[in-house]
């Protein structure tokens, strides 16, 4: 077709690392907003999921590449430098029982088949997290956006954006500690 500009889009990974395409959580493009929301919280919250329940990685990193969500799992060793196979077995082996985070990982994935602790985070979730989350959301919506000047707004706009990392970031915790009882993750 004549006078239809054609523009180049490029796809260049969000970061080191193997990148995967994740439709789980967002299905298609995504905005701005959502973008930063989803960029805070999902790693805080399996950030510490991991920790809590012994995993051996650090986190489950999320970037965005034209809108498009990714999400790379974060290794605990060496996260940044792209590895081009997986290390020999023995060596792998060697670093779990060397490396301090490693050994302490191990400790508390044992821990954690033992104890079950999925049933203490639902019902944490069911008495306190739900309505905590569904307060904070209650709230904002009680603002009237189309009563603020513009300078009212901003700091609302920064309100909105926390609140919603931060209970992205509970709901994220959550629902990766559930994932464990049902083999998800």
């Amino acid at each position: 077709m004549s006078g239809v500009a054609v523009t180049e889009i490029d796809w260049k990974p969000p970061g080191p690392g193997l990148w995967e395409l994740d439709r789980s959580h967002m299905v298609g493009g995504t905005t701005p907003i959502m973008q930063s929301v989803q960029c805070r919280a999902l790693p805080s919250g399996m950030r510490r999921v991991f920790r809590e329940l012994g995993t051996p990685a650090d986190t489950l990193d999320v970037g965005f590449v034209n809108g498009f969500m990714y999400t790379r799992l974060r290794p605990l060793i060496r996260p940044d430098r792209p590895a081009a196979s997986l290390p020999p077995l023995p060596l792998l082996k060697l670093v779990s029982r060397v490396h301090p985070e490693m050994r302490r990982r191990e400790k508390t994935a044992a821990r954690t088949l033992r104890g079950r602790p999925w049933r203490q985070v639902v019902a944490e979730w069911e008495m306190i997290g739900r309505s905590s989350v569904e307060q904070a959301n209650l709230a904002l919506q009680d603002v009237d956006v189309h009563a603020l000047d513009v300078e009212a707004l901003a700091p609302t706009v920064a309100l909105w954006s926390s609140t919603a990392s931060r209970c992205g970031s509970c709901i994220s915790g959550c629902t990766g500690t559930t994932s464990v009882r049902s083999g998800c993750c």
